[in-house]
């Protein structure tokens, strides 16, 4: 609280997202089925909406009953508004212009993210999806995770006159989904909880335990879609992207987390950071030296956290190993890691010239998440899904938590029919074609026809969020 009779603004928005995910609790209970299993989908970064209040707080008032709220991330209307750079934050942890934003469910507009997971379960468990802003502190959004919307499930259940749902509940996260999940198993532990009590299975796919390879380019370069649609293009979502505390997880994981697993089994050989001409010369981001080279609009605190939760994310939990499950693809035909070189020089400069100082190998990926940096390292092999097809590559990061082999595998889990792990061939479903979308999101944006937007093909959709990573 402010010391007056009004809540601050940080806990005025904590009261809105507690209503939010009230009526989404009351809905799970409302169509419970105590003879099936449950799920709470936690999606990828990017992959939960976000809506903004249609006028600032001011602590000195109420928060207006009338408020109005309309999406941000990402509808259709704020693509054609050009203005999802709102999604901006204050170094104080405040939202663009004190008009609060709230998480609220998957995407489901523009882009429909996890239809697919939906229509899978429909019939066969208890599914909800936790939305979460994934803006803000992963650690953060943990905890909120745990201490709200996992307590509400729960007493929204019983008071229909059901037992307990949390004992048989899978946690499935899609991409940084997993790492607010991780860290909530974390919170579990450090509470001295029985774990036995809160959940069943965590499955994650496609998470970046250790990093992604697309996320430090953005520091420099924007997000190629997000800068079409964004007055001041690749410079201003660079600057946006920097002001976001939870997305610096997604940098590659420091050394001294990743050199305990270096091995082939793992999958990574040395550190995957290093100068472009002094190839011995590791580039870990957070590093002091190291951070000489971003731009100068980056926040340190911010790197200095996520520094602290990657060693959390990788934290071992005793007892808890067999309830963890990992699902990962390679989208490449290589089995060489995944690397990135950096060229030395003034990350302003970059930034100024919209050049990107990063680049990769090739390395196996599934495009957004390095194949090694998708489970953690002290999981067992045999509670590790590697998806793979050698004609075309494995499915891609962004359609990775739809895809058919994907979701049975994690209904085999779940109904414990022991499915075989370890490398195996999936169906090649169609790949996105970033370069079609481009043209085509371009197109519909000089026209300002909303009809163009609604009507992308599935293929353009799939390029347009690929593309955005959704990581």
């Amino acid at each position: 609280m402010n010391g007056g009779s009004f809540p601050s603004y940080n806990d005025a928005v904590a009261r809105l997202r507690e209503k939010e995910l009230d009526l989404r609790a009351e809905q799970f209970a409302n169509e419970y089925k105590s003879e099936r299993p449950s799920i709470v989908l936690v999606p990828g970064g990017m992959g939960s909406r976000l809506l903004q209040a249609d006028r600032p707080y001011d602590n000195d008032q109420v928060f207006p009953q009338d408020t109005e709220f309309r999406e941000i991330w990402l509808s259709i209307a704020s693509i054609l508004r050009r203005e999802i750079d709102q999604v901006e934050m204050t170094p104080n942890g405040e939202d663009f212009g004190r008009r609060p934003m709230v998480a609220s469910g998957e995407l489901s507009s523009f882009i429909k993210k996890y239809d697919g997971a939906h229509a899978f379960f429909k019939d066969k468990a208890n599914f909800i999806g936790f939305g979460y802003d994934w803006r803000k502190s992963t650690a953060d959004e943990a905890r909120f995770f745990l201490q709200y919307f996992l307590m509400k499930l729960r007493t929204k259940v019983i008071q229909r006159g059901f037992e307990n749902p949390l004992p048989n509940l899978t946690l499935l996260a899609h991409s940084q989904g997993g790492l607010v999940t991780k860290l909530l198993l974390n919170f579990l532990i450090d509470s001295g909880d029985r774990p036995d009590d809160w959940f069943r299975y965590f499955i994650s796919i496609g998470t970046p335990f250790y990093g992604t390879f697309t996320h430090i380019p953005r520091y420099f370069v924007g997000e190629r879609f997000a800068n079409i649609i964004t007055e001041g293009g690749s410079r201003r979502i660079a600057q946006v992207t920097a002001t976001l505390p939870g997305p610096y997880i997604l940098l590659f994981a420091p050394k001294k987390v990743l050199q305990p697993y270096y091995g082939r089994e793992f999958g990574l050989l040395r550190y995957p950071l290093r100068d472009e001409h002094q190839t011995d010369l590791e580039l870990d981001p957070y590093d002091e030296g190291v951070r000489l080279r971003f731009p100068s609009f980056m926040r340190s605190i911010y790197l200095d956290r996520a520094a602290t939760l990657t060693v959390e994310i990788d934290r071992k939990l005793n007892g808890l190993a067999h309830k963890i499950f990992h699902i990962r693809s390679n989208a490449t035909k290589t089995d060489t890691p995944l690397e990135q070189t950096w060229e030395p020089g003034s990350g302003d400069s970059y930034v100024n010239e919209g050049e990107n100082p990063i680049a990769d190998n090739g390395g196996a990926s599934d495009g957004t998440v390095p194949f090694w940096s998708a489970r953690l390292g002290w999981i067992p092999d045999e509670q590790v899904f590697n998806l793979v097809n050698p004609d075309e590559g494995g499915p891609s990061h962004g359609g990775l938590a739809e895809h058919s082999d994907v979701l049975e595998i994690v209904w085999q889990l779940i109904t414990e029919q022991a499915p075989d792990p370890g490398t195996r061939q999936v169906s090649a479903h169609m790949k996105p074609d970033r370069e079609k979308a481009q043209s085509q999101l371009q197109k519909a944006l000089n026209s300002q026809d909303k009809a163009q937007l609604s009507d992308l093909s599935p293929e353009v959709q799939g390029g347009i969020e690929d593309g955005i990573a959704f990581c």
